[in-house]
C-alpha cells in the first residue's frame, strides 16, 4: 500500500482480517492514509463503477468463490478502469511459500490457481499478461501478473 499511495490521490483496502486498526496504525506510521475495511472480495462496500483501478497482490488463489469476486470486481471497476493482479503460479518453490505464509501447502487451495485465469478472462478482457520469472522454475512459474479491463458485456 506505500507504493501505491504514491500514485493516487485515495487509496482503498478491504481485507477478510480483523487486523484493520493494526494495519491503520502500521501504515500511518510510513505516512500513509488509506480508507480500510473489513470484508470479503465477494461482497465489497463500494458502490458501482467506483474505482478507476483495483489491485489485486496475492488475494485470488485464497478465495473460493472466484467466480463472484470477478462479478464483484467488475461491478465496482469503471468501464475504462484497470484491474491489476498479481496471482501464484504453480511451481514447487511457490507452494513452499505459501505454506510458510498460510500454514497450508499449495495442495491446500485445489485447483483455484488454474480456474483464476480462467473466471479473469470470462469476466475481463486481458490487456497485458505476464509471467515471472520468464523461463520456468523447474517445471513450474512463480506468479502470474495481468493487467485487465472490463470486458463491455459486464
Amino acid at each position: 500500500m506505500p507504493e501505491l499511495a504514491k500514485r493516487c490521490k485515495e487509496l482503498y483496502g478491504v481485507d477478510i482480517h480483523g487486523e484493520i486498526e493494526a494495519v491503520a496504525e502500521a501504515l500511518g506510521r510510513s505516512g500513509v492514509r488509506a480508507s480500510l475495511y473489513q470484508g470479503s472480495v465477494a461482497r465489497l462496500p463500494f458502490e458501482s463503477e467506483f474505482f478507476d483501478c483495483v489491485v489485486s497482490v496475492s488475494v485470488m488463489e485464497f478465495v473460493e468463490e472466484i467466480e463472484e469476486c470477478c462479478v464483484e470486481i467488475a461491478r465496482v471497476l469503471r468501464r475504462e478502469g484497470c484491474f491489476l493482479v498479481v496471482s501464484p503460479g504453480k511451481s514447487w518453490l511457490v507452494d513452499c511459500g505459501l505454506k510458510l505464509l498460510s500454514g497450508r501447502n499449495g495442495a491446500g487451495f485445489g485447483d483455484r490457481r488454474q480456474k483464476l485465469q480462467a473466471a479473469l478472462k470470462k469476466y475481463f478482457d486481458v490487456v497485458e499478461a505476464r509471467t515471472f520469472p520468464k523461463v520456468t522454475v523447474r517445471g513450474g512459474i512463480l506468479y502470474h501478473s495481468f493487467k485487465l479491463r472490463k470486458k463491455a458485456r459486464v
